[in-house]
């Protein structure tokens, strides 16, 4: 990986602006991918605790009554595989064709931003299970509501629904603090890449005559921008996912208490509910904003401004 980098930077290029853009990209992934090698290596430990932590809270809830069905999960993680090898595939035979590279060199050099990929896609693969249990937790606790008239048994008790309630915020909130700092780095580097493609797209198109237009190259871009866009949109509909879930579920319980203290106003076993509604559930970019639906339309707005700033330097 190193001898990549270091043959890349060292590439002679004939405009500035394309060596500044493209010497930037690269070494932001690099360094990108060294944090998140070094981050494995110190993190293996808590990360198979997550994951064994996840596996106990399945077999508790077999145990109640309820297991997973993962049939969706797997039709979604064949989809995610086979449409990521097919935008890397046409990523790298297009690239080949572009800049008349051997497969070899292509591949080494991609071989970098694979693994970001990789490393990105194993973080919203962890959100999205955690977000399935949130919402098939809610799913339990409305089945097991208190009637509002008559009278009805309960196969899960308000008490064992707060615990499992717990135990999967411990599981999302040891997540968020393995992968803070990840997910800066992640969407740091991701919006590097996408604006700096949009900017060499639009040049081309707009300043090359029609037939001087390097569409192999354009194409080529166009890959690129497809896998670093997808990325984006998998990290925040993950997170906002699971945190929607995992928040909802103060209102539920508020919604048992009220049912409860209705029928029963002298029962004095009602649970306050109120930490239910303060402890929230929150993906954190290394401390400084939360990563969900809303904060992706601040991207945009961002990065276009710094794509009219671009645009102002011919490619």
């Amino acid at each position: 990986m190193y001898v990549v980098f270091l043959r890349f930077i060292i590439t002679k290029r004939e405009k500035s602006i394309v060596a500044a853009v493209e010497t930037a990209k690269v070494i932001v992934n690099y360094l990108v991918a060294m944090y998140e090698l070094v981050l494995t290596v110190f993190h293996q430990r808590t990360f198979l605790g997550i994951w064994n932590a996840l596996q106990d809270y399945d077999e508790r809830l077999e145990r109640l009554g309820y297991p997973r069905k993962e049939t969706k999960v797997e039709i979604w993680v064949w989809v995610l595989l086979v449409g990521q090898t097919i935008a890397w595939t046409v990523v790298n035979l297009s690239g080949m064709y572009a800049y008349e590279e051997a497969w070899l060199f292509n591949v080494s050099y991609m071989c970098t931003y694979v693994g970001t990929a990789v490393s990105v896609y194993k973080f919203v693969g962890m959100v999205s299970f955690v977000g399935q249990r949130f919402h098939q937790l809610n799913r339990i606790a409305k089945e097991n509501l208190p009637p509002r008239v008559g009278y009805k048994s309960v196969t899960v008790s308000r008490k064992t629904i707060q615990d499992l309630h717990n135990e999967l915020m411990s599981i999302a909130e040891l997540l968020n603090l393995v992968c803070s700092w990840s997910l800066l780095f992640w969407l740091g580097n991701l919006c590097v890449h996408s604006v700096s493609n949009l900017y060499f797209i639009i040049d081309w198109l707009m300043l090359s005559p029609w037939s001087e237009i390097p569409w192999a190259l354009v194409f080529n871009m166009w890959s690129w921008l497809v896998v670093y866009i997808s990325q984006l949109l998998a990290l925040h509909i993950a997170c906002d996912y699971a945190i929607t879930e995992a928040n909802s579920m103060g209102a539920i319980v508020v919604e048992w208490d009220a049912r409860v203290t209705k029928r029963f106003p002298n029962d004095d076993s009602v649970r306050t509910s109120l930490h239910f509604l303060n402890r929230r559930l929150r993906f954190s970019a290394g401390g400084l904003f939360d990563v969900n639906l809303p904060l992706l339309c601040s991207i945009v707005g961002v990065l276009s401004t710094y794509l009219i700033i671009l645009l102002q330097f011919p490619a």
